[in-house]
């Protein structure tokens, strides 16, 4: 570079030489040199002018998700620099920095400069470095890259080993405390987001003020000039750290005892987690700790801020375990229980049919005394389990008991536990992070509990029995978390029936919820009739006999309330309804809906029959759907046909009568509500009827003849539709009829052109998902990327309600198979159709750029949904169905994966080879059922014509992958079928094989070697995974000596990954390889795709290698054992370089265990299975809360906890018992990850 003229970047680690190399080599020589530290981008921080806190949320959705760019990219990306590969050295770059040298440097030569640990010159000296470094727990490593930092060396010159060794300890102590603060930090900013995705709760603003606070509290202690942004990056570090204000001060103190060399060195590791320069934050860290004294001063401030903090990370601790924890104003304002809440005092929300409204909660009475019982017992015996009929008010008096305990300082937080095994561990990390006691509060009330009492004997009750035991074990020894439990009497009976020893514990704890207090049931009566005029006296009467009910006591006196509100507060009619009800509540309520939602009108209740009927069977109802779906009068009664609604518009439809209904139809309500409404439409049996008949036999023949009509009408269109008679039951029929409705109305002008909302609803219910994103949800790039689809648009009327939503859509979404009850089918016109197909390459653009998020993988799949419900070109089948794998893996429940496949198949027909990779997608999830897994493989035979046929090569590879995952991890599935789907594979894999003739005599890598070798891998892991299935594979896959065909298999793999380069050329030069890594990466990583393939074969390999490593003598073979434990190094090492970290983990510990089996004696033993600390260490950094990652953990946590009882030490592992509660715990069922079946 020199020589030619060309100015030279001079790139590497912090601290690394290159100022000394520029000047004393490239400046004599008349070189233009500029000097970069490779992931810091100078100035990055003060790009912007915006205040501290936009700064803040800026930095915290930086750490979120800033980006990286692997390393097989680079050169890529740096296209315009020469010499740009030499970045590979490192793991990854920031994808900031890599912005910043292709703006900043194009046309530039780049130089790496750095010392390596084995560096001849100074041997000597580096070595003695090391050996303090390693001895102190210090390593020096910059994005992946060991190196030497020569200040560092040269202070052993100076100073002597004893300086540096002190020196090394103090720069541990000092990295170690900025580092946990900034582990914690990045993960708040991560969950933050994801939370802000799913709930809109929005944390990191909520940090971001605190930051801001401190940072303006911090500015007039330092220099002036210092950069604001960092000033702020400071702070935020500060209060993530959780730590007291004494102990950062003695951490700036000795921060001013570091050498000059190792500060610059610490300020850059703090800088790259900040994403800020390291001369600023060295700035401001220099002058924090020159402020000295003047720090205490802070202290107030800190703590009041740190407490804001410390709940944040409460929430986020809990997040990352799958719950909520609660505080007061959670409490207070619905976030609890929705229907409670306080202003001056507590309220309650009631449901009316003319809206909401708020009601006074009555505190006085049997309330009033049940609440204080069950305070004494949370704070005396640390449980209470509140059981009462249904409907008494068990969820209101809990709500209450735990607003008081936070008001009133007995405790820090609650918990609303959703039950699973592992509750007891998670709460008692939970506790250990607060530091404070906290409430477990556990109310199961599904309404499906109710409507069933073979339900409640055999499956809720063994669920709540499973909770309860770790509830009770929990509640026996963890003082600092007190437990609520709410159950219904019919439910505790069925669990204490068979509950275990701590379950039965807790059970004994039972405070019996009986409100039959006259006075306090007049009292609900009175507040909620607000009728101020009448004495309370008069509500006494209906409260006399209420109280003689056998349950749900205190909902009726509510409903009497309301009653007696809309009756203009007249209390006959209330008596005489509360004594027809003859003390069951059920039919009381049943009186209300018929007598004051319904008018006592047979008109009325004809018209809203099938609206009913749709809120039974599937809950709230969209209010456009009522109108749709209502009945009218033109002589006899009948229904509005799909073709009458065509064109029309909600306003045109509502009526002033049905208002009240179709906004009480679109609430859900309080469970014996619920269960009266299903027994009268006859969805609880026939016989559940019977009660209602005598006093409500119109209502009940309004319902019947609706569901006859719907039935009739129905099974035309699906017997039509070729659906199976069996499948033609109410369910689908009200489904089917309700969406040829929607169809007709989607037509009209104002709606269709609401097709991209309308879309990302429909994808988002097709994937199973409860809720859909909200444009203050996400990310600035995500909401832009999804435009439209975040407005709401007149379209929301009939899917979702008070924009959520509602599970009818969920079920409708499972229709969608059925071309003609598609509900995206009525938008599907040829215009929509080609901007949907613009929508998506729209999208996969970004993603080729690597900006993927699962929203927009779901708002994709519900564009191929959309394209679905129409006759498309070839082309557009092609695209559409090619963004659908990375939906695929995304759905909220692996049922739902069925009607996706099932929904696609149409586009399938027109692009078979994009079919075929949804299914080889679908294939790597872990669980599917065997309804999916059956229909993967039929589907699979149904296009062998067009994977043999197709000129596309890589096909025939997705379609070995597909039938490998079907064997491998579905096998159990597709029992009886084995020799079949072998055969099959086999087939494939030897068409791949017959297009390589020539290929078998080249050398080096072409596109035809690495699919024999990728399809090789995935047909030998078959064969090493199952000894049953082996012989059969090397019979029909012509395989010689597995771990010979393995061998070479391996080989080819790592000449690939050895030259990224080739791959690149090679995806230049041959399209079908080029098409196949894109279908396996849409951001076109040749070099990742084989990296993920070479280590997932890596470690299947190293498996069979445990498993056979044995000598002729039948015993354990240690060389044999060693090359497996290599195996799985080596493995471990790609997934660390690939931030596959549950894929790390297992490889390291596979790797420990074989070494420990290859042990002669106890010591030996011990000394190996130190390993198992180090790796615990290692998974505490990266544990996230997912299923599999915690199996793979907890494996790790197993087998440290055995090494330190092998070793004696029994206070260690019974301290780590406590702080690894959530892994220690009772590990999820079922489950078999990448590690856990060994």
């Amino acid at each position: 570079a020199a020589e030619g003229g060309a100015k030279v970047v001079v790139v590497g680690p912090p601290c690394a030489g290159k100022t000394t190399f520029i000047k004393q080599f490239l400046k004599p020589r008349g070189v233009e040199t500029a000097e970069e530290v490779v992931g810091l981008a100078p100035g990055a921080e003060e790009a912007r002018g915006e205040g501290l806190r936009e700064r803040a949320v800026r930095l915290l959705k930086r750490l979120a998700g800033g980006g990286y760019v692997p390393r097989d990219r680079v050169e890529k990306e740096l296209a315009g620099i020469r010499d740009a590969e030499l970045l590979k050295a490192f793991d990854e770059l920031p994808r900031g920095f890599v912005e910043y040298l292709r703006k900043r440097y194009g046309g530039w030569s780049l130089y790496l400069f750095y010392l390596q640990p084995e560096v001849e010159e100074e041997r000597e000296a580096v070595e003695d470095l090391l050996k303090i470094a390693k001895r102190v727990g210090v390593e020096f490593r910059w994005l992946g890259l060991r190196y030497v930092p020569p200040g560092v060396a040269a202070m052993l010159k100076e100073r002597g080993g004893g300086y540096v060794e002190e020196q090394l300890k103090l720069y541990r102590r000092v990295l170690g405390e900025f580092g946990a603060a900034g582990g914690r930090l990045a993960m708040l900013a991560r969950l933050g987001r994801s939370v802000a995705e799913k709930t809109g709760e929005s944390l990191l603003e909520r940090f971001a003020e605190a930051a801001e606070e401190f940072a303006k509290v911090l500015l007039p202690l330092l220099p002036g000039g210092v950069a604001a942004g960092a000033v702020l990056g400071v702070a935020s570090y500060l209060l993530a750290g959780g730590g007291e204000w004494s102990g950062w001060i003695r951490l700036l103190a000795d921060w001013s005892r570091l050498d000059s060399r190792l500060r610059d060195l610490a300020a850059a590791h703090i800088a790259l987690s900040l994403g800020l320069d390291r001369d600023r934050v060295r700035e401001v860290l220099d002058g924090l700790a020159a402020a000295g004294e003047r720090l205490k001063a802070l202290e107030s401030e800190f703590s009041s801020l740190l407490g804001e903090v410390k709940r944040l990370a409460l929430e986020v601790a809990a997040l990352k375990y799958g719950v909520t924890v609660y505080f007061l104003h959670d409490a207070e304002r619905r976030r609890l229980y929705v229907n409670f809440y306080v202003k001056d005092r507590p309220y309650l929300e009631s449901r009316e049919p003319s809206g909401l409204a708020a009601v006074p909660l009555v505190e006085s009475g049997r309330f009033g005394e049940l609440a204080a019982e069950a305070l004494r017992r949370l704070e005396e015996e640390g449980a209470v389990v509140l059981v009462g009929p249904k409907g008494v008010g068990k969820s209101t008096l809990a709500a209450y008991v735990v607003w008081r305990a936070l008001r009133e300082g007995r405790a820090y937080g609650v918990v609303k536990v959703a039950g699973g095994v592992g509750t007891e561990a998670v709460l008692r990390a939970l506790a250990e992070e607060a530091g404070a006691e906290l409430i477990a509060l556990y109310d199961p009330s599904p309404t499906e509990v109710y409507y069933d009492p073979d339900y409640v004997k055999l499956t809720e009750a063994r669920q709540v029995g499973e909770t309860l035991k770790e509830l009770g074990a929990l509640a026996a020894v963890e003082r600092r978390v007190k437990v609520l439990a709410v159950l219904p009497s019919d439910l505790y009976d069925a669990v204490l029936k068979k509950a275990e020893k701590s379950a039965s514990k807790l059970l004994e704890k039972m405070l019996e919820v009986d409100l039959r207090d006259v006075k306090f049931l007049a009292d609900v009566i009175y507040e909620y009739s607000k009728c101020r005029e009448t004495q309370r006296g008069e509500a006494e009467r209906p409260a006399e006999k209420i109280a003689e009910f056998n349950g749900g006591y205190t909902l009726v006196a509510k409903y009497a309330g309301l009653w007696l509100r809309d009756n203009r507060c007249k209390v006959e009619s209330v008596e005489r309804a509360v004594e027809e009800a003859k003390s069951q509540p059920k039919l009381f309520l049943a009186h209300y809906i018929w007598q004051v939602l319904l008018r006592g009108n047979g008109d009325l209740i004809r018209k809203v029959a099938v609206p009913l009927l749709l809120h039974a069977r599937f809950g709230p109802v969209p209010i456009g759907v009522t109108y749709i779906t209502k009945a009218v009068k033109n002589g006899v009664w009948r229904f509005l046909k799909p073709e009458e609604l065509e064109g029309a518009s909600l306003e045109s439809l509502r009526e002033d009568e049905l208002e009240p209904v179709a906004k009480w139809l679109a609430q859900q309500h309080e469970d014996l509500i619920e269960e009266a409404l299903r027994d009268l439409a006859g969805l609880n049996g026939e016989e559940t009827k019977k009660p209602y008949e005598k006093a409500l036999g119109d209502l009940i023949k309004a319902l019947d003849w609706a569901r006859d009509e719907v039935l009739k009408e129905s099974a035309e269109t699906l017997a039509e539709l070729g659906v199976p008679e069996e499948d033609r039951g109410l369910g689908t029929g009200l489904l089917a009829f309700v969406v040829r409705r929607l169809a007709a109305v989607f037509k009209s002008g104002e709606i269709r052109s609401c097709w991209r909302r309308a879309t990302f609803i429909a994808g988002f219910a097709l994937a199973g998902f409860p809720v859909f994103p909200k444009r203050e949800w996400l990310l600035e790039d995500c909401a832009e990327a999804l435009g439209d689809a975040l407005k709401p648009c007149a379209v929301d009327d009939y899917l979702t309600i008070d924009g959520e939503m509602p599970w009818l859509l969920i079920y409708m979404a499972q229709l969608m198979p059925i071309r003609e009850l598609n509900i995206l089918s009525p938008f599907a016109d040829t215009k929509t159709i080609d901007d949907a197909r613009k929508t998506a390459e729209g999208l996969l653009a970004r993603w080729r750029r690597g900006d993927i998020t699962p929203p927009e993988t779901i708002y994709a799949l519900g564009l191929a949904a959309l394209a679905a419900g129409a006759e498309v070109d070839v082309d557009t089948a092609d695209l559409l169905l090619y963004v659908t794998p990375f939906a695929v893996q995304q759905v909220a429940h692996l049922t739902a994966v069925l009607t996706v496949l099932e929904t696609l198949r149409s586009l399938g027909e027109k692009a078979p080879h994009r079919y075929v990779s949804l299914l080889a997608a679908a294939s790597e999830l872990e669980m599917l059922d065997q309804e999916t897994s059956r229909y993967i493989y039929v589907a699979l035979q149904q296009f062998k014509n067009s994977l043999t046929e197709a000129e596309r090569r890589w096909l025939l590879v997705e379609a070995v992958r597909a039938y490998s995952n079907l064997l491998r991890k579905h096998f159990i599935h597709i029992m009886g079928r084995w020799e079949e789907a072998v055969a099959d594979m086999c087939e494939l894999y030897n068409k791949v094989r017959g297009h390589s003739v020539a290929a078998t005599l080249e050398s080096g890598l072409s596109a035809q070697r690495l699919f024999n070798t990728v399809a090789g891998a995935h047909v030998l892991a078959v064969a090493l995974e199952s000894n049953v299935l082996a012989p059969l594979v090397q019979d029909r896959c012509g395989l010689g000596d597995l771990e010979k065909e393995a061998e070479a298999v391996t080989s080819m793999l790592d000449e690939a990954a050895d030259h990224p380069e080739e791959l690149i050329k090679i995806m230049e030069n041959d399209e079908n390889f080029a098409e196949w890594v894109t279908v396996r990466d849409v951001t076109s990583n040749a070099g990742k795709v084989v990296e993920v393939l070479r280590s997932e074969f890596m470690h299947v390999l190293a498996r069979y290698k445990l498993s056979h490593a044995v000598d002729e003598k039948g015993e354990l073979d240690a060389g044999k054992l060693e090359e497996a434990a290599k195996e799985f190094e080596k493995a471990a090492e790609i997934n660390r370089r690939l931030k596959l970290w549950r894929n790390y983990l297992a490889g390291y510990d596979f790797a420990l265990r074989a070494r420990a089996l290859a042990t002669k004696s106890w010591g030996e033993l011990l000394e190996r299975a130190k390993g198992f600390q180090e790796l615990w260490k290692e998974a505490e950094k990266h544990l996230v809360p997912t299923a599999v990652y915690l199996v793979a953990a907890a494996s790790i946590l197993d087998e440290y906890l055995v090494y330190l009882a092998a070793y004696g030490d029994r206070v260690k592992a019974e301290e780590l018992l406590k702080k690894a509660a959530v892994v220690a715990g009772p590990r999820p069922r079922g489950l078999c990850g990448y590690s856990a079946c060994a």
